[in-house]
């Protein structure tokens, strides 16, 4: 069997499995003026780069169809005493190798096999922490935020008015906060910073990062082996 390919203006514009369809093809592009003069049918032995012939195919000035084969050229260097037409249906014997599963080779496979659940376990167990570790700071920039707005309505209430006085429940936090805002470091992690400093026995801030017992069974969640699997997933929030 053969496939053909159409070739017009040096460029393949069409495969086909049926030499009449390909003609035909041309025929009505060279009708209706798509390509001009004519094109080439190149006829190829299926299932490899073997050409058999190329045809050009025109219409004359009745518009008939006019078909002229160009030989294929074969390279001189080719020994004459080898078949050009080589038969496609030949059967191929393809080796086959037969691998033998030993004991060894088992109980290494057993052996990666729990270093990969290990890795894995690892990784999702590093991101849950991370999560853990990053909803933690989330909730003090909230504080945080709750805080600076409270600090620049005092600062500018103060201002304003001499005889204004600082809630007792928030002035260390605006000693801490005015001294930062002087020094223009006044962000989250600099006060945040502060207070821990200004306040190691009592700082309100360390209590956002007390974790709950959801979050716990994460942190404590490290051992995975054979006899005590930890299946672990992928923390998410809701």
């Amino acid at each position: 069997m053969s496939s053909y390919l159409i070739e017009y203006n040096n460029k393949i514009i069409g495969t086909y499995y049926n030499y009449n369809i390909a003609e035909t093809f041309i025929l009505s592009c060279l009708q209706n003026n798509f390509i001009k003069d004519s094109a080439l049918i190149h006829s190829f032995r299926n299932n490899s780069c073997y050409k058999i012939k190329t045809t050009i195919i025109t219409l004359d000035k009745n518009q008939s169809i006019k078909e002229l084969d160009i030989p294929v050229e074969i390279p001189v260097d080719i020994p004459v005493d080898i078949p050009v037409n080589i038969p496609v249906d030949i059967p191929v014997e393809i080796p086959v190798e037969i691998i033998t599963i030993t004991p060894e080779m088992k109980l290494e496979n057993e052996k990666r096999i729990n270093e990969i659940e290990k890795e894995k376990h690892d990784l999702i167990h590093n991101m849950n922490l991370l999560k853990v570790q990053q909803n933690k700071i989330t909730e003090i920039k909230q504080v945080f935020e709750v805080d600076l707005k409270l600090f620049n309505q005092f600062k500018l209430t103060k201002e304003t008015d001499s005889n204004f006085i600082i809630p007792e429940l928030f002035v260390n936090k605006y000693k801490i906060m005015n001294n930062l805002f002087l020094k223009d470091k006044l962000d989250w992690s600099n006060y945040y910073n502060e207070m821990k400093i200004n306040n190691k026995d009592n700082n309100i801030y360390d209590e956002h990062f007390i974790t709950n017992s959801y979050e716990n069974s994460f942190i404590n969640n490290k051992k995975l082996d054979k006899t005590n699997k930890i299946e672990e997933e992928l923390y998410l929030d809701i």
